[in-house]
């Protein structure tokens, strides 16, 4: 499994995660149908440094 970072992107009533994916598709298209996660995080924290690893383990552990 490899996760990259694409983009930061503030959900709102109008820029649903449906949305969101959508423009996504559209704006990057080698990326077919990419699976797309929502993190979330009450506290600002580096995104590379902290959230994405976070993020790669509890993945990891929900598919296994």
């Amino acid at each position: 499994m490899q996760l990259r970072f694409v983009e930061t992107v503030r959900k709102s009533l109008a820029n649903t995660v449906e949305n969101i994916k959508l423009d996504l598709i559209r704006r990057h298209r080698y990326l077919p149908n990419p699976a797309t996660y929502m993190l979330e995080s009450k506290r600002i924290y580096p995104v590379q440094e902290t959230l994405l690893p976070i993020a790669r383990q509890l993945l990891a552990q929900a598919v296994a």
